[in-house]
């Protein structure tokens, strides 16, 4: 397809357990009603396997509604969060290629063989010929793969997210402020503060540069500074 997907963790909850992911996406062709999208979750760990597969949920249950425009993410720790995201056009009678993928009446059909004439939606419960795809995001893993879907528009977004540790080190700069106000600041407490401060910049700068399992691993050690108060 010819959209150009566009996503971004838009907000954090104050609680730091949700986060909002957008489609800032401009549909042309297809537009936005002519396909259906899908987001998938995922918090990764430093040697690249998934650790926890994340409850993402559409601010619109239809995948083909304009009003579908974010995605609550539940988060779980700070770190290299994985968004795998699809955008499949709505069936139409034509003839499909072996792989292309699209959806019908709530399902996502992929088609098992080449030169797939599909004249009426009945064809596509044809099992020789269409599978049932059941996580349809999936998809956007195949992308330069032998089982590429080519018809449809594909994305896999990785961010660092570091709320928990940015909401411990202002902790950090409390409590020391306040003990700054009676005595001398302790040399340990701004080493503290500087690490922490180094650390969580990093995570961003490794965001920034593709770099997520380095910066998964500076949330790990983010982490355990703040635990080992």
């Amino acid at each position: 397809m010819a959209n150009t997907l566009e996503f971004v963790i838009d907000s954090i909850t104050a609680d730091r357990t949700t986060a909002v992911l957008k489609d800032n996406t401009t549909y042309t062709t297809p537009v936005r009603t002519s396909t259906a999208l899908y987001a998938k979750g995922q918090k990764m760990s430093s040697d690249s396997t998934v650790d926890t597969t994340l409850t993402v949920t559409g601010n619109n249950t239809s995948p083909i509604s304009a009003s579908l425009t974010q995605f609550n993410v539940t988060l779980t720790v700070d770190g290299w969060y994985r968004f795998l995201i699809v955008s499949i056009p709505v069936w139409t009678a034509a003839t499909y290629a072996i792989y292309d993928a699209v959806y019908n009446a709530g399902v996502v059909y992929r088609s098992k063989v080449g030169s797939n004439v599909t004249s009426t939606a009945a064809d596509l419960l044809v099992t020789a010929n269409w599978e049932v795809i059941s996580d349809p995001a999936t998809l956007a893993s195949n992308e330069g793969e032998a089982n590429e879907s080519v018809n449809i528009d594909s994305l896999i977004y990785e961010v660092i997210l570091a709320p928990n540790a940015e909401y411990g080190y202002a902790n950090e700069i409390s409590e020391i402020s306040e003990e700054c106000c009676s005595v001398d600041c302790s040399l340990e407490n701004l080493q503290k503060l500087i690490r922490l401060a180094t650390i969580i910049d990093g995570m961003y700068v490794r965001s920034d540069r593709s770099e997520m399992a380095a910066g998964e691993r500076l949330a790990r050690r983010a982490e355990a500074i703040l635990e080992n108060e």
